[in-house]
C-alpha cells in the first residue's frame, strides 16, 4: 500500500501558541509531518526532531495532505527527514512576527490610503539561519525544493505559516476524530 504523507496541523493552547495565534490571527499554530501513525517529524524549540503523536491533544489536531504528485510529496518528506537534528530558527520566527505586524499595521493601511507597500513583506525571502527551521518551513520548503509546490503563490515557501497551510486551496483536509 502506498504511504500517505499527512501534514499535522495543531491548534496549540500554550503561551507561545497564543502569541502565534495573536500575531497570525489563526487558531492553527503548529505544523509537522506525520512520520508514521504515532510519530511526528517537527521543528519546535528544541529543533527538528521526531515526537510522539501522543503529546498532542487529538481533539485539536487536523491533518492535511498537499495536492501534489505522490512522488513529489515523498521526495519532500525525505528532504524534511534529512533535517533531523537541525536547530530551531529563532531568527526567522522573530522576523516573521515583525513581518506580520508590519503588514497589518503599516502596509495595509498605507496601501489603502496612498497606494504604496502593495506587496506583503512575506513575498520576499526573510533573512534566516539557513540550516535551522521553524515548524511550517519544515513542511513548505521541502515541498518547494522537491517540485516547486507552493501553499500560497505570493509567499516565499520559507515564510509560510501553519495558518497559510490550513487556508491553502492546495490541500485536502481530514479531521482526525
Amino acid at each position: 500500500m502506498a504511504r500517505k504523507y499527512w501534514i499535522l496541523l495543531y491548534k496549540g493552547t500554550g503561551i507561545i501558541s497564543r502569541l502565534i495565534s495573536l500575531v497570525t490571527q489563526s487558531d492553527i499554530t503548529h505544523a509537522g509531518w506525520m512520520f508514521d501513525e504515532d510519530t511526528v517529524l517537527e521543528a519546535d524549540w528544541d529543533g527538528v526532531k521526531l515526537s510522539p503523536l501522543s503529546k498532542y491533544d487529538l481533539k485539536r489536531v487536523v491533518f492535511v495532505s498537499a495536492n501534489a504528485p505522490p512522488e513529489c510529496v515523498r521526495k519532500a518528506f525525505e528532504i524534511a527527514l534529512s533535517k533531523l537534528g537541525r536547530a530551531y530558527d529563532y531568527k526567522l520566527f522573530f522576523l516573521l512576527g515583525i513581518a506580520f505586524l508590519f503588514d497589518r499595521f503599516i502596509r495595509k493601511p498605507f496601501s489603502a490610503i496612498f497606494g504604496i507597500f502593495k506587496t506583503s513583506v512575506r513575498a520576499q525571502r526573510i533573512a534566516d539561519w539557513p540550516s535551522a527551521y521553524i515548524c511550517s518551513e519544515l513542511v513548505a520548503k521541502p515541498l518547494f525544493e522537491a517540485c516547486g509546490f507552493r501553499f500560497k503563490d505570493n509567499i516565499d515557501p520559507q515564510n509560510i505559516t501553519p495558518k497559510d497551510i490550513w487556508e491553502s486551496k492546495k490541500v485536502f483536509k481530514q479531521k482526525l476524530t
